[in-house]
């Protein structure tokens, strides 16, 4: 497991105007064994050798800090880290740079989001540019290449806010050390400029899903760009909500609460939130509240609640998930009539043969 920490360290802020002894956060981060508890590997900002003149932050800029103990300047900013064969890649917000260290932590190779000829190892075209960016993630790593992906947040709360944020894929070329653009999403009907945070995931499907961080909106394009997004969804409001990372992926639950049943009338009504792999319900009912029988079974649908009608003569009412033919679990027996109300006869899977 591979987490990420952050020391408050003495560091020279001279070269970039401040004390000789000033106050740092030290972006560190270690792999360390879950088993056991062993740390395999650590690393640290402070120690790598990296010059804070990296840094595209001043002293006391916004809330990066003054470089005091009690507000350490924050000039690294770690916040993405993976493991590459042997190595690891690591990204940092506030150098808008991107390095692969090999099994050591000797730097291999380092991208700049700016052009920096003295702090890239890569030229950038105009439109491959990126700041502030995050979720940095590498596929399809050779000896003769590797592509890389940002949510590329262009913006950041130290900045004005005015340039819209990006999803961007690069090809590097690690023999001549080019870089071309692969993708750079953005939806043309809907700009976001997103100060912090976000997500780009490539799916499986080709597609691409993001997530736009400190704006709670999620988008998926489709393969062919700009101008095919397949989805947007807002979970919240303005300054409301964010989504630090955003994934789309197969999810299955089975709810620890038991499926809910609502007899009312003729009508029985069924549902089990959170579940996501039952089938089908088998209704049971009857006029004594510990034997009831299988009156029928009725399919899921993709609406929360499934209706089956009841005979006329059914005071008590059971429902039963199914997973095709396996059992998963049983309603509590309620009465049916004007308002429904669960009936305490013990243990759940009394009153029908589920």
């Amino acid at each position: 497991m591979i987490i990420s920490v952050a020391n408050i360290t003495i560091f020279d802020l001279s070269p970039i105007n401040g004390p000789t002894e000033g106050w740092v956060y030290d972006s560190q981060f270690y792999e360390v064994d879950i088993k056991t508890n062993e740390i395999l590997f650590r690393w640290s900002s402070v120690e790598s050798g990296i010059p804070i003149t990296y840094t595209k932050l001043a002293l006391g800029e916004g809330t990066a800090g003054n470089g005091t103990r009690d507000s350490p300047f924050d000039w690294f900013h770690v916040n993405a880290i993976s493991s590459a064969g042997d190595g690891y890649l690591v990204n940092s917000r506030h150098c808008w740079t991107t390095w692969m260290l090999d099994e050591a932590g000797t730097i291999q190779w380092k991208i700049e989001g700016n052009n920096t000829e003295s702090l890239s190892d890569f030229t950038l075209p105009t439109d491959g540019l990126f700041e502030w960016q995050h979720h940095a993630r590498y596929q399809n790593l050779t000896e003769s290449g590797v592509t890389l992906h940002y949510f590329n947040n262009r913006n950041s709360n130290f900045s004005n806010g005015t340039n819209e944020s990006n999803g961007l894929e690069l090809n590097l070329n690690l023999l001549d050390y080019t870089v071309t653009v692969e993708k750079k999403l953005t939806d043309p009907s809907d700009p976001i400029y997103t100060e912090s945070q976000g997500a780009f995931n490539p799916l499986a499907n080709g597609n691409t899903f993001m997530g736009w961080g400190s704006i709670a909106k999620l988008k998926e394009f489709g393969p062919n760009g700009n101008n095919d997004v397949r989805l947007t969804m807002q979970f919240g409001g303005k300054d409301l909500v964010q989504s630090y990372r955003a994934y789309r992926q197969s999810w299955n639950a089975t709810p620890i609460a038991n499926p809910a049943a609502v007899g009312r009338s003729s009508t029985a009504w069924m549902s089990w939130n959170g579940a996501t792999d039952h089938t089908a319900w088998n209704v049971y009912a009857g006029t004594v509240k510990t034997d009831l029988s299988l009156v029928g079974t009725v399919q899921r649908n993709n609406m929360f609640e499934v209706s089956y009608p009841l005979p006329s003569n059914a005071q008590f009412l059971q429902v039963a998930a199914y997973r095709e033919s396996t059992w998963l679990r049983n309603s509590s027996v309620v009465t049916v009539g004007p308002f429904s109300h669960p009936v305490d006869v013990g243990d759940e899977e009394d009153g029908c043969d589920a």
